[in-house]
């Protein structure tokens, strides 16, 4: 009987012992396949997070860069005001003159802070005979242009020799210089207009020479006026309103420059002129390349 129990609790023994055995061999191998499936699962993860960012990096190239837009520069547009030039003629006493035409072929201000001439575009066929326009008592459009806003003190304008009729006769009278340059105020305002006038007295302007030669040196009034109104003809103007900035009488001497009065050459010397010598008097002055005519 004792036998019959020790063979059966042996034999449970032997049993449990296997089935204990057969536990521990089977947990590693599920431990293994779990690892395995982990590690299939963990590479699918990682190709999935790499297409991510290659689609990433593709949405990336395919953006557009925003085009820089460049600053604006303001261009500031230059103040302007319009001169108007005129020339006329009063004078009185003209002996046996019965005609002098000139040309005028230049004009041009001088900006007072610039320190720089500004040409004035020049009408073309101005021919003027100064004595028809002293007999219809008009003024003739010489120049017009647009000028920047500013004050000028200075007037140019550049003439031909005069053609002088006398006694049936032309002749080409002689000058100190060609080159009319003035000393008078011109203030432009923006929008407005400008004049200037250039009144020749051709009886104090034209001299003969102790040999007959006819000489130009020139007596002028210039009247300068801003924002005067120009009501404009066949190449002629009429300047009303306006405020008066400069009104002075001029005359040119023998080399060439301007001096305030009614008197060029002295009347009461002899004049002569020889080889581009004027003399009055006692003196002379070369006038082909006088100390006046500078640019």
């Amino acid at each position: 009987m004792n036998k019959k129990i020790l063979f059966a609790l042996f034999t449970i023994l032997i049993f449990l012992a296997a089935c204990i055995e057969v536990e521990e061999t089977t947990t590693p191998t599920q431990e293994k396949s779990q690892v395995k499936e982990e590690t299939k699962a963990t590479p699918t993860a990682t190709t999935e997070t790499k297409t991510e960012e290659k689609k990433t990096e593709v949405k990336v190239e395919e953006k557009k860069e925003t085009p820089k837009t460049e600053p604006k520069i303001e261009v500031k547009e230059e103040k302007q005001g319009n001169v108007v030039f005129g020339v006329t003629d009063k004078a009185v006493n003209l002996r046996d003159l019965s005609s002098v035409k000139i040309k005028v072929t230049g004009a041009s201000v001088h900006k007072r802070d610039e320190d720089k001439w500004v040409p004035i575009v020049v009408e073309t066929g101005n021919e003027l005979d100064l004595l028809q326009l002293k007999n219809q008592g008009v003024v003739a459009l010489v120049a017009e242009g647009k000028v920047p806003v500013g004050e000028y003190n200075q007037l140019r304008l550049t003439v031909s020799k005069p053609d002088v009729l006398a006694s049936n006769e032309i002749r080409s009278a002689e000058m100190p210089t060609t080159l009319l340059k003035i000393v008078a105020d011109l203030n432009v305002q923006e929008g407005a207009t400008s004049t200037a006038v250039f009144d020749f007295f051709v009886d104090k302007s034209v001299h003969i020479t102790n040999v007959g030669r006819y000489l130009f040196a020139p007596v002028i009034k210039v009247e300068t006026k801003t924002d005067a109104q120009v009501n404009r003809g066949a190449r002629r103007i009429d300047i009303t309103g306006g405020s008066l900035v400069t009104s002075k009488t001029v005359g040119m001497k023998a080399d060439g420059h301007f001096e305030d009065g009614e008197v060029s050459l002295d009347p009461t010397k002899e004049i002569s002129y020889a080889n581009g010598v004027i003399k009055e008097g006692g003196d002379s002055t070369r006038i082909e390349k006088p100390k006046y005519y500078k640019k």
